[in-house]
C-alpha cells in the first residue's frame, strides 16, 4: 500500500509549524541552488516568514538583476498587450510606477549594502530608520576617536618638548658630555640655574598624567559579599523546573538546575541503563554538598537497581537480590513462579545460551548485597552543572571496598 496524500492546511501547533517551515524552507533554497546548477538558469527566491523575517535565495548572489530583468520583461509585456489603444496618458502613469519602484529598489539596495559592509555579514532587509540610527552611531563614534586621536598626539608631542627642553638643560650643565645618550639623565631632577624652576619636568609629568588618565583600568572592583560567594550547583530533585534559589555567602538567589535520572554504566557486564537517583551519600571534598543534595562531578551516589536488576534476568535467567524466606513462603513462591513460567514459556534454543552464560557467570558479592536493598553505589563521572547530564558508573571492586568503608566510618561518627 502505498503512502496516502497528506492533506494541506494550516498547522495551528506553533512549534511545529516554526520546525516545519524551517525544514520547507531549506529543502525549497536547496531544490532551488540544484535546478540553477543542472539547468543553467536564473533563480530568485523571496521568502517572509509569518513573523515577517526575509529569507532570500539568488543564483551568483545576483538579486538585483534578476529583479529588474523581472521588472522590465513584465512592462515589455505590458506594452505588448496594450498595444496602441492606451493613450500617451496611461503610458507616462506606467513608466512613472516603473521608475518609482526601481528608485525604491536601488534605495533598499544602498541600505542594504551599507549595514553588510558595516557590521561584516548579511542581515537582509532593514528598515530605514534602523539604517539611519546606525549610520549616525557610527559617524559620532568616528568623530570621538578622531578627536581622542588629537589629544593623545597633542599630549606626546607636549611630552616629547618637555623632554628635549630638559635634555638641553642637562647639555648646558655637562657641555662635556658632547653627543652622549643622556636619556638615563631624564628621570633624575638635576640642580640648574633656571630662575624659571623646574617647568619643563613639571611639564612632562603633567603630560604623562594627563595621558595615563585617559586610559580606562584594566581591574574591575567587587564588592565584598561577593567574594565569599558559593555558586548553585545542580541539586538532585524530581521537580525539572529551573527556580531561583538561595545559595551560600550572600543574599543573591541564583538559579539551579534539578536533576533526579541518569545514565549509569556497569564495567563488568558491559551494559548502560538510564536509571534514577535516589541520593547523595558521599562527597570527600564538601559534607555540605552532600547536606544539601548537590549534584557534582565524583560525587557518590544512590541508584535504583530495577533496570540493572532486569536486565540481569534477562541476560542470564537469573533473579538476584532475592531474600532468603521460610519453607512455607519459598513453596508459596515456588507455585507463583511456576504460574508465572507457564506463562512465558522459553524455547530450547533460548535455554541453551542462557546456560552457556551462566557458566562465566560472576558476580561481586557486595553488588549482589546492593541488589537485595534496590540501591546501588554509583560515581558522577560527567560534570552536571555545565552539560546539564548527571551521567556515571557503578563502583565494583576495590574502588567500592574504599567508598563501603568510608561510609561505614562515617555512619560510626554519626552514631557516636
Amino acid at each position: 500500500m502505498g503512502r496516502g496524500r497528506v492533506q494541506l492546511k494550516r498547522i495551528e501547533n506553533k512549534i511545529n509549524r516554526q520546525v516545519t517551515f524551517s525544514k520547507r524552507r531549506n529543502g525549497l533554497f536547496k531544490k532551488a541552488h540544484e535546478i540553477s546548477v543542472l539547468c543553467d538558469a536564473e533563480v530568485a527566491l523571496i521568502v517572509f516568514s509569518h513573523k515577517g523575517k526575509l529569507f532570500e535565495y539568488a543564483t551568483d548572489s545576483c538579486m538585483e538583476k534578476i529583479l529588474e530583468r523581472h521588472e522590465r520583461y513584465a512592462y515589455a509585456e505590458r506594452q505588448l498587450t496594450g498595444g496602441n489603444d492606451s493613450g500617451s496618458q496611461e503610458n507616462w502613469t506606467i513608466e512613472y510606477t516603473r521608475l518609482k519602484a526601481k528608485i525604491e529598489l536601488l534605495q533598499r539596495n544602498h541600505r542594504y549594502t551599507y549595514v553588510t559592509a558595516l557590521y561584516g555579514r548579511r542581515f537582509g532587509y532593514v528598515e530605514p530608520e534602523r539604517a539611519s540610527k546606525s549610520g549616525a552611531t557610527e559617524k559620532v563614534m568616528q568623530e570621538q576617536n578622531s578627536m581622542l586621536a588629537k589629544k593623545i598626539k597633542e599630549k606626546e608631542k607636549a611630552a616629547a618638548a618637555a623632554a628635549q627642553a630638559q635634555a638641553q638643560h642637562v647639555t648646558w650643565e655637562h657641555p662635556n658630555l658632547g653627543g652622549a645618550n643622556t636619556s638615563f639623565l631624564l628621570p633624575h631632577s638635576l640642580p640648574t640655574l633656571n630662575m624659571g624652576g623646574n617647568y619643563g619636568e613639571e611639564a612632562a609629568e603633567g603630560g604623562r598624567n594627563d595621558l595615563d588618565l585617559t586610559l580606562e583600568p584594566l581591574y574591575s572592583c567587587h564588592l565584598g559579599y561577593e567574594l565569599g560567594r558559593q555558586p548553585a550547583n545542580t541539586k538532585l530533585s524530581s521537580n525539572k523546573t529551573v527556580r531561583r534559589i538561595r545559595v551560600r555567602g550572600g543574599n543573591v538567589k541564583w538559579r539551579a538546575l534539578r536533576l533526579d535520572t541518569g545514565n549509569y554504566s556497569w564495567g563488568s557486564e558491559a551494559v548502560t541503563r538510564k536509571t534514577r537517583i535516589l541520593d547523595v551519600v558521599y562527597n570527600a571534598s564538601n559534607n555540605e554538598l552532600v547536606r544539601t543534595q548537590t549534584l557534582v562531578k565524583s560525587a557518590i551516589v544512590q541508584v535504583d537497581a530495577a533496570p540493572f536488576k532486569q536486565w540481569y534476568l534477562q541476560h542470564y535467567g537469573v533473579d538476584i537480590g532475592r531474600k532468603k524466606k521460610t519453607a512455607t513462603s519459598a513453596k508459596k513462591e515456588g507455585e507463583e513462579v511456576e504460574a508465572v513460567t507457564e506463562e512465558v514459556k522459553k524455547s530450547k534454543h533460548v535455554l541453551r545460551k542462557l546456560e552457556k552464560r551462566q557458566e562465566n557467570r560472576t558476580l561481586d558479592p557486595h553488588i549482589e548485597e546492593q541488589f537485595g536493598g534496590g540501591r546501588l553505589l554509583a560515581c558522577i563521572s560527567s560534570r552536571p552543572g555545565q552539560c546539564g547530564r548527571a551521567d556515571g558508573y557503578i563502583l565494583e571492586g576495590k574502588e567500592l571496598e574504599f567508598y563501603m568503608k568510608k561510609l561505614q566510618r562515617k555512619k560510626g561518627k554519626g552514631a557516636a
